[in-house]
């Protein structure tokens, strides 16, 4: 797979800059007023309302969230970061909608997000980590994430399972982060292994083992395909992913399993 960013979205870029534009028109004809040099404060401006709407990450613009900084680690460019793409709409009884005048399949933009990586990588231990250091995360989305979170929250609440609930946690979001950048070069370079977070830290997690495909460039991971990667702020690598590259935690059903 390519992994290569999307672009931004036409709507969220269509509507930063007519707001831009607004703002810098209201500016231009406060100056006239004041008699203070257009230039100047259509410059002024554009820096607040580009502050204000957007963050600029991996050559994009997300935009921020109310109240909220743009990006600084890998921890909150997991919460900021997705990327669009299409996909067949499905109907009621799983199958692909189909347009009743055309006939073909019908398409809409689907959005891919990853904040849950970064709370089950916290939930864990390791935000410390992997906020004092560039570090790598193997990201999975939150489609994939949504019921362990879920359900690692449920567990949470029986206090004779907790740390046993933790333990399972820690070895599975810490064999998703490393604690040094690797971008995909470092892993198509050569064939090997390489410890994670949970190998080094309270788990006896195994390392991940890397190849490269032979001809396309293509890497795996625990034989997952990197999907797209991208830099944080700090330095840190993150490539998405569509499966995880260990067994995730299921505290749902070992609770079920022990009440039973």
């Amino acid at each position: 797979m390519s992994t290569l960013l999307p672009t931004s979205p036409p709507d969220e870029r269509t509507r930063s800059r007519s707001l831009l534009g607004g703002l810098v028109a209201a500016s231009a004809m406060a100056a006239l007023a004041l008699g203070t040099p257009a230039a100047a404060q259509t410059k002024a401006a554009e820096a607040e309302q580009m502050e204000a709407e957007v963050c600029m990450l991996a050559g994009i613009e997300i935009p921020k969230a109310k109240d909220a900084d743009c990006p600084t680690d890998v921890l909150s460019t997991l919460r900021t970061y997705y990327f669009e793409y299409e996909a067949p709409k499905m109907g009621e009884d799983g199958a692909p909608a189909v347009d009743a005048e055309t006939g073909e399949v019908v398409i809409e933009v689907r959005r891919e997000t990853f904040a849950l990586m970064a709370t089950l990588l916290e939930a864990a231990g390791f935000g410390d980590a992997l906020k004092s250091a560039p570090g790598t995360v193997f990201a999975l989305p939150d489609s994939v994430l949504a019921p362990v979170v879920n359900a690692v929250g449920e567990a949470m609440k029986n206090e004779e399972m907790r740390d046993a609930v933790m333990a399972e946690v820690a070895a599975a979001a810490g064999s998703h982060a490393l604690n040094e950048p690797m971008a995909k070069g470092a892993f198509r370079n050569a064939n090997g292994k390489v410890w994670t977070l949970a190998g080094g830290w309270q788990t006896a997690a195994p390392p991940l083992s890397f190849y490269a495909l032979s001809g396309d460039g293509s890497v795996r991971i625990n034989g997952v395909m990197l999907d797209r990667t991208l830099t944080a702020p700090d330095g840190s690598v993150i490539h998405t992913i569509a499966s995880p590259l260990v067994a995730l935690p299921q505290p749902a059903m070992e609770m079920a399993e022990k009440s039973g």
